[in-house]
């Protein structure tokens, strides 16, 4: 009987354990939910704007920018403020770096931002990157030069990923899943955070991260891109 009852309380500690993981995998790889609740999609275009109000910046989007000293690669600025009007910024589209994966844009999982194809003239991408040409306790910054495709040394620094802070506010990281053809290369592990650089509000890896929202970029929307 003692046995029994022994077995009776493993099993039940095994399956408890098992629901228990199951639970918090899930909430990680929960969807993305947008302004008006709706699951975030790969190739649907959305605005980036800010979660918090701030009196110097405004609640404005994200949107491509451009450095003082060089016109290429771009930079992910904020909007500046408007007594008129928010601005939105410019939309966004996302893609996922799992192959064989559905469209939807999950928490805590690989993926690529670009600010939608055709916007910038002067440079040939719009893909986020995180700028690993810096040394010592220079700012790493977001330019707009980053690789799409399969996860690799060519675009491990184009993997961000999407946490959630509260309510449907989410912020950004960069710190990529391992890929199978890196090497065991170390990478950053950081969140990216909104960082004033002179007249402009860009984004770079920091100690936190910056809450974001996201709004569809048209009501009817459509994907701009096969994923």
């Amino acid at each position: 009987m003692k046995i029994a009852t022994t077995t009776v309380v493993l099993l039940l500690f095994a399956l408890t354990t098992k629901l228990c993981f199951f639970g918090v995998t899930n909430a990680q790889n929960s969807p993305v939910l947008d302004t008006d609740g709706d699951e975030l999609r790969a190739g649907v275009p959305y605005y980036v704007v800010s979660a918090k109000w701030d009196i110097f910046i405004g609640n404005g989007g994200l949107t491509l920018g451009r450095s003082n000293d060089q016109t290429c690669p771009g930079i992910v600025v904020q909007t500046k403020p408007s007594l008129i009007f928010v601005d939105n910024g410019t939309p966004v589209i996302f893609t996922t770096a799992e192959e064989g994966g559905d469209d939807v844009i999950r928490l805590n999982t690989d993926l690529f931002v670009e600010f939608i194809p055709g916007i910038d003239i002067l440079c040939e991408s719009t893909v986020w990157k995180v700028d690993d040409n810096v040394s010592g306790d220079e700012t790493a910054w977001l330019t707009t030069d980053g690789v799409k495709g399969k996860p690799s040394l060519n675009t491990l620094t184009s993997l961000f990923k999407i946490e959630k802070t509260r309510k449907n506010y989410y912020k950004f990281n960069y710190c990529p899943s391992a890929c199978d053809s890196c090497g065991g290369i170390a990478t950053l592990c950081d969140e990216v955070d909104r960082i004033r650089d002179g007249g402009q509000m860009r984004l770079g890896l920091g100690d936190s991260g910056w809450p974001w929202e996201f709004k569809k970029a048209t009501k009817t929307i459509k994907q701009v891109v096969n994923v």
